[in-house]
């Protein structure tokens, strides 16, 4: 039997998501009230002292719609100097001013930068907001940074921790993490978004060990909400685009020679 809920169930349950993803991640719909950036450009030396202040600024704020509003002076321009500034950000006390920070760094982040996993997955004081953590691997995979074993297996452990504690508020971690696997084209992680191919059904519902129907309709709505960036990063991957995951698994076991493991 399906978990998916009935076809206007879904729709209002979406809209719903939509409110709770603004209220999870207010710096990106709130804070800026504007569309998030596509592309950035190289700051003047002229606009470069108004860009460190304005990160300055925002590390000293107390309140996070301060240090926000300071932030929204680097809205389109970056440079290699804003470093030291936007790394310290990472470990603000306020998480939304944080998980800002993570967000710029996605299009500011420059190849020579070393300290940008150390400054995020490195604080403790990011060990309680993976939704920070997720989002700087945006950064790491557009600059081609690729993990350790150690740092694999914490994006791991993060991965399978959102999908095994399903909530839609969390899809953005998947979809970052998903961002990364396709940029870095790590094939370590084609396992873990294969398993994410299928829709999630409960085969058994009567069985008193099966989670309750509303983890079932919180996995379903975290699939669907980042199945998009499942297929995309698996097919960066393997240059396939499975329609589940029993194929995926195929392709992988047969292509072990290449560098999969199942």
């Amino acid at each position: 039997m399906s978990a998916r809920p009935p076809h206007r169930l879904v729709r209002a349950c979406s809209l719903i998501a939509l409110v709770l993803v603004a209220l999870a991640f207010p710096s990106r719909l709130a804070a800026e009230g504007e569309d998030l950036e596509t592309e950035v450009t190289e700051a003047s030396a002229e606009q470069l002292p108004v860009l460190l202040a304005a990160v300055e600024e925002a590390g000293k704020a107390r309140k996070a719609d301060e240090a926000l509003r300071a932030l929204q002076a680097l809205r389109g321009l970056k440079h290699v100097q804003l470093e030291k500034g936007l790394l310290r950000l990472l470990k603000h006390a306020e998480p939304v001013v944080a998980l800002r920070a993570a967000e710029l760094l996605e299009l500011r982040a420059y190849p020579a930068w070393k300290g940008l996993w150390a400054a995020s997955w490195g604080q403790a004081a990011n060990d309680k907001r993976p939704a920070v953590r997720a989002k700087v691997l945006r950064a790491l995979g557009r600059m081609g940074v690729v993990l350790d074993k150690k740092q694999y297996d914490e994006v791991e452990k993060q991965w399978r921790w959102t999908v095994g504690n399903p909530a839609r508020t969390n899809v953005g971690q998947l979809v970052d993490i998903a961002f990364y696997a396709e940029q870095a084209k790590d094939k370590r992680f084609a396992r873990w978004l294969a398993e994410n191919i299928d829709e999630p059904v409960s085969t058994n519902p009567s069985d008193p060990n099966s989670p309750p129907a509303s983890w079932w309709e919180e996995r379903w709505h975290l699939w669907n909400e980042s199945k998009a960036a499942t297929h995309a990063a698996i097919k960066a991957l393997t240059g396939q685009d499975f329609p589940s995951t029993a194929a995926a698994r195929e392709w992988i076991e047969a292509n072990r020679k290449q560098g999969f493991a199942w």
